[in-house]
């Protein structure tokens, strides 16, 4: 804030509660007490993955997992987990996930994710929540999370979110995020979401169907 123009109103007084409530504040945002918005590379899901098969790709990160004497290599850990995030399997990544002694916020933020891409509600806690209405990628997780209302949810952000999966995520998780959006009136964006997975599959199941005649 700019100074004031008297000695008086430039006097700051503060507590020591003061001092340890800052790094708390700090994690929300002051005008909408939202939870920081966090960046998109925390879950830049199609950069944990290429087109070679699953097996090729899980066993290159599995062989690096141990260390001399079992110690658990942590990058080698999150390599495979992202892997299984890739591929869509929650919970072999949580596994994996649990063998990090010292997580991280990229940690955390599989956690959630793994838990989403098996239908499972995340942790009120989870990092990923109140994340709505924020312009980044975790934008997409947290609409997903089902705990938003309507008006938090930031369009724009869920579709790009959306946009950046691979093909097969899209196809899978496309119906449900659908549903979720329609179920809290934004119908709009639950028809761009179901339109998106038909340009990006030739192959439409029940699940898709469903969410198309909601």
């Amino acid at each position: 804030p700019e100074r004031g123009a008297s000695a008086a109103t430039n006097v700051e007084a503060t507590t020591v509660i003061d001092r340890d409530m800052s790094e708390v504040a700090g994690m929300f945002d002051p005008v909408t007490q939202k939870r920081e918005c966090l960046p998109s590379a925390l879950v830049a899901i199609s950069e944990w993955g290429d087109d070679r098969p699953f097996a090729d790709q899980v066993s290159e990160h599995r062989a690096k997992l141990f260390e001399e004497f079992d110690h658990v290599d942590t990058d080698a850990a999150t390599a495979l987990a992202k892997s299984y995030v890739y591929f869509g399997f929650g919970v072999e990544a949580r596994a994996v996930l649990t063998l990090i002694s010292e997580p991280d916020q990229q940690t955390d933020a599989m956690l959630a994710m793994a838990d989403l891409l098996d239908d499972q509600p995340a942790d009120q806690g989870s990092l990923l929540a109140g994340q709505t209405g924020c312009s980044s990628g975790p934008a997409f997780w947290a609409a997903l999370a089902r705990r938003a209302s309507g008006a938090e949810i930031n369009s724009d952000a869920v579709l790009q979110g959306f946009s950046d999966l691979p093909r097969h995520l899209r196809r899978q998780l496309g119906p449900r995020l659908s549903r979720q959006l329609n179920s809290l009136g934004q119908t709009e964006l639950a028809g761009d979401i179901l339109r998106a997975v038909e340009r990006s599959t030739d192959t439409i199941g029940p699940s898709h169907d469903l969410a198309a005649a909601e």
